[in-house]
């Protein structure tokens, strides 16, 4: 406004001035037009009503902006007074200048109590030096922010955040607020909270069952016992996958639970199932399952308890009340409950109740240990002959029940033979080889019973029938049982009658040789013509003999029969052939069998070597005893057969141990050997192992020309069946004598190719007693050749292979980079090369495993090519160790002539210096040089030569030492006086091979 009004002033001051203009000439005034003037005045006003208009804007802003301070300093002023933080001001040196009113709530101190106080009377010692740096920073500047403890002023600590911020004015820091945050409760609330996770961690880490958290289809969080109980790291299990440690059968289980929890079906869960440790072992896990919240989330979380041990614990419970604790097999509870599965099913089944005869004698006899050891053994070879749905279980102390599911009779027969026959072998344990008479009852289903206890009572009937009908055998059930047990009887009766009734009868049943077609024997078979049954099978009287005892006496008729009958067709012209003559295990286990033998070949003046006797496998279990009668046996000159081989369990490895002259191969195997592979394997197998014994083969029950055509093409020895002859009677055999020697001819092979056959098969047996050999030499044999660029090594036998670390699968196939280290390989490569280029007998040294060996290399030429190298190697570490030996010794003993007085000299048997010691020139003065090679009599005073001569002619004659003293020319023409003892080395002839020579020099 004031500024209006001076501009006003100034310009009716401009419009009121008159203008004067002074010349020399003259002088004139002039006036102001009034249109000037009225302008001017007009232009005045309108710029001071401007003035004016802009004075009054800006008065009114500035009384605005006075109103927006004032009402900013009341805000600021109630955000400082009224806020619920306390607020301090103060100067640089930390006094207090000024707070708010919650200082006075937190620190209890009023304003006069604290003003031009330093802050730092309040903090606790502790933080003295912390809360005075930070003070610092903000006094440069820096905003700082950091927690402290002060004293209220009653004497509690209290807990702060505090914030200090510079004052800064015009660019200076002059002061410094401070903003106290009161922080105790939160500060003890997050300290309890710190101190509550820590235990409730250490509760989880330290709990003995694994605590999971499951989310996003991976474990996110396990403890310790969890990560044990897997074999995983916190690591590897949150990046596995369900399937990747759930058991593949349990997975739609446990998936099905987390999905039920996932989408709240239900809230909690118990569940069990088998995971996968990291080891591939299985373990049984219980599962208590829940939904949580996890990091803001849906999870699951859960702890899981290994219940391996419960569930090993629930098993062993369950298979001790289902399962036999000796044998491991199901026990009677087990079987009623399957046999009433099966008779409820309506399936055809076959029940057989198996004892064991004599296992009670032998638990008393021997111990209850052994008894049990022959228990788990009889179990064992019934399960090996069973089939996959068979079912065996111990019903009692000495009885099997087997059942067979889905069977028919002859399946039931042939099993039940093959059973007895695996439990007719010697049962042989540590301390005893024992044997027990194992009997068999067979009940069916539905023919003999449709309930559990009828079948089992069927079965029992039928073992007890066979029982008193024989050890060793098995009978089905009949509803005729007592009748057929009076039948037998009967029989029994008429069997005491048969020998002295004169009712039996051999028939013969030829053999021949298949490489020479030769007719070569009759294997005797006995039969009972009865005076009302007519001819009684043997398989019919022969069991009941066998019980009663009957069988020693049928089997000493036989035998005698047998014998006199060769030697009768011996004795009426025919050539000379063998007779086998079976003998039963009752005869076998006579105490006098070698002395009836004996007896029976004298009485029939049969030779012995004329005789073949056959015994079965069943009849070898006591090894000991079979290998004493069999060398008795033997001793007398008679054959020994083991007939039915390949249908007993007999020790292979004592079968090279009997002096037994053939196998008998059972029908069983022949049968089908040309349609059924595994019988044809057998049969071959058996061909072979037997001639590697060097034991004969016999084929029984040839019945076919494929069978004879397959036992000729695999060098079977010899053959019998009904091919070439049935049994006949000893004066068919007269009458068909002389066809009977042309039978092989006219169904077999030709002559021509059994011939090669036989010829290729003697090829082979010395191919393999070569290779034996070779595998059997101290040395080692390698052969190599070179594939594919490199040199392959194709054979390698001998035991220096073994010694030497090595073996035929290290070897064969590989080059030496890949069985010795390369440093080692590169050498020998060097000498493998020059072999394969055609230079013979390279040799090298070589060290392996501690043994030192020589190898030559002789490359073998076709169509001057080399096409293999075959290597020889020989131990040579003995002899190295001798050359070493000796080195040293020479090494010693040359130190010892090299640095001794006397003068040491060899020379040979004509006189020759071979080596002298250097202590001849010093004694001689000649250089030694000189002297070897030169005739050690050279320079001895010619009186005294013959002296010296004499000496070397005794030694020569009586090959001792001898000592003799003569004069010596020295080099300057003195003589001097020396002293020789000479000593004969002799060489390993016993002939001198040089001397040695000790002189002295004896002058003084």
């Amino acid at each position: 406004m004031g500024l209006s009004i001076s501009i006003m002033h100034y310009i009716t001051m401009f419009s009121g001035e008159l203008t004067y203009h002074s010349y020399p000439e003259s002088t004139n005034f002039q006036t102001i037009d009034a249109s000037q003037l009225a302008t001017f005045i007009g232009i005045g006003s309108i710029f001071m009503v401007i003035l004016v208009l802009i004075s009054s804007y800006l008065d009114a802003k500035l009384s605005n902006q006075t109103a927006r301070f004032k009402v900013n300093e009341q805000y600021y002023k109630s955000l400082f007074e009224d806020n619920s933080e306390a607020i301090l001001l103060f100067d640089l040196k930390g006094h207090f200048e000024d707070y708010n009113k919650s200082v006075n709530e937190i620190f209890g101190y009023s304003f006069e109590e604290l003003f031009h106080e330093n802050f730092t009377s309040l903090f606790i010692p502790e933080d003295q030096e912390l809360i005075i740096h930070q003070f610092n920073l903000a006094a440069e500047g820096t905003v700082t922010t950091y927690e402290a403890a002060v004293l209220h002023k009653y004497g509690y600590q209290m807990d702060l955040r505090v914030k200090n911020i510079p004052v800064i004015v015009e660019g200076k820091v002059v002061g410094v607020f401070g903003i106290f945050t009161d922080i105790t409760e939160s500060k003890h609330a997050k300290e309890a909270l710190i101190e509550a996770e820590s235990k409730y961690r250490s509760l989880v880490e330290q709990s003995i069952m694994g605590v999971y958290i499951f989310q996003d289809d991976k474990v996110v969080y396990s403890n310790p016992r969890l990560e044990e109980i897997f074999g995983y790291s916190q690591e590897e299990l949150s990046v596995l996958k369900l399937k990747d440690y759930v058991y593949e059968e349990d997975i739609p289980l446990v998936t099905e639970n987390i999905s039920k929890r996932m989408n709240n079906i239900v809230q909690s869960i118990r569940y069990e199932y088998r995971a996968i440790k990291k080891d591939g072992t299985i373990v049984y896990l219980e599962v208590y399952g829940s939904t949580a919240r996890y990091r803001g989330e849906n999870a699951l979380i859960g702890t899981i308890v290994d219940i391996t041990d419960r569930k090993k614990s629930e098993e062993t419970i369950q298979h001790m009340a289902y399962y036999d604790y000796l044998t491991g097999l199901p026990n009677s509870n087990f079987l009623n409950e399957r046999l009433e599965e099966l008779v409820q099913d309506h399936k055809e089944m076959a029940v057989l109740l198996l004892e064991l005869d004599r296992l009670k004698t032998i638990k008393d006899t021997v111990g209850q240990e052994t008894g049990n050891s022959l228990v788990l053994l009889a179990s064992e070879r019934i399960k090996q002959v069973l089939g996959d749905g068979d079912i065996l279980t111990r019903w009692q102390e000495d009885k099997f029940v087997i059942l067979l599911p889905n069977t028919d009779h002859e399946r039931t027969t042939q099993l039940a033979k093959t059973i007895l026959r695996a439990i007719a072998q010697p049962l042989t344990n540590v301390q005893h080889d024992l044997y027990v008479n194992p009997s068999m009852g067979i009940s069916l289903y539905p023919t003999d019973g449709d309930t559990t206890e009828n079948l089992l009572d069927m079965a029992n009937s039928a073992l007890n029938y066979a029982k008193k009908h024989g050890n060793n055998s098995f009978h089905f059930y009949t509803v005729d049982l007592n009748g057929k047990s009076r039948e037998n009887l009967k029989l029994e009766m008429d069997l005491y009658k048969a020998i002295d009734m004169k009712e039996f009868m051999l028939h013969y049943q030829p053999q021949f040789h298949l490489s020479t077609g030769e007719y070569i024997g009759n294997e005797a078979l006995i039969r009972w013509n009865h005076p009302k049954r007519g001819l009684v099978s043997p398989l019919h009287f022969i069991p009941i003999a066998e019980e009663t005892g009957l069988i020693i006496p049928i089997g000493e008729w036989v035998l005698k029969t047998a014998c006199a009958q060769n030697k009768a067709w011996q004795m009426a012209g025919f050539p000379p052939i063998v007779v086998s003559v079976n003998l039963s295990s009752r005869q076998f286990a006579q105490t006098n069998l070698v002395e009836v033998v004996e007896r029976i070949l004298a009485e029939t003046k049969l030779d012995a070597k004329y005789l073949d006797l056959e015994i079965t496998e069943s009849m070898t279990m006591d090894v000991d005893r079979t290998i004493s009668i069999l060398q008795a046996l033997k001793k007398l000159g008679v054959k020994i057969s083991i007939d039915d081989f390949g249908t007993g369990y007999s020790s292979l490895s004592y079968l090279k141990e009997f002096p037994i002259d053939c196998l008998k191969i059972d029908q069983s195997f022949i049968r089908d050997c040309h349609l059924d592979q595994s019988n044809a394997t057998i049969v071959k197998t058996i061909i072979s192992m037997a001639h590697h014994l060097n034991i004969q083969v016999i084929a029984e029950g040839v019945e076919t020309k494929e069978h004879l055509d397959f036992l000729q093409q695999n060098l079977c020895d010899a053959v019998q069946g009904y091919l070439m002859s049935k049994p006949i009677p000893a004066e068919n055999i007269e009458i068909q004598f002389l066809d009977l020697q042309k039978i092989i001819r006219r169904f077999g092979l030709t002559s021509k190719i059994s011939h090669r056959l036989w010829l290729e098969r003697e090829l082979e047996m010395a191919k393999q007693e070569l290779q034996e050999t070779i595998r059997q030499q101290a040395g080692m044999t390698l052969k190599y050749k070179l594939k594919d660029g490199k040199l392959i090594h194709t054979m390698c036998e001998g035991k220096l292979i073994y010694r030497i670390g090595l073996s035929p699968e290290k070897v064969i196939g590989k080059e030496l980079s890949e069985m010795l280290p390369l440093e080692k390989a590169v050498r020998k490569e060097a000498f493998y090369q020059r072999a394969w280029q055609g230079e013979e007998d390279v040799s090298y040294e070589g060290s392996e495993n501690g043994i030192v060996y020589l190898a030559t290399l002789r490359p073998v030429f076709r169509m001057g090519k080399v096409v293999e190298v075959i290597a020889s190697c020989v131990d040579i570490t003995e002899r190295k160790r001798i050359e070493e030996a000796l080195r040293y010794s020479e090494i010693n003993y040359r130190l010892i002539a090299e640095n001794t007085s006397d003068i040491i000299t060899v020379v040979d048997k004509d006189g020759v210096v071979l080596y002298t010691s250097p202590s001849s020139e010093i004694v001689k003065g000649y250089p030694v040089d000189q002297l070897i090679g030169s005739s050690g009599f050279l320079f001895v005073y010619p009186e005294d030569l013959p002296l010296v001569e004499n000496a070397f002619s005794k030694i020569m004659l009586t090959k001792t030492s001898n000592l003799v003293q003569y004069r010596f020319i020295h080099k300057n023409q003195s003589l001097i006086n020396l002293e020789a003892k000479i000593t004969p080395v002799m060489g390993d002839n016993g002939d001198i091979e040089h001397f040695v020579v000790v002189i002295r020099d004896i002058t003084e």
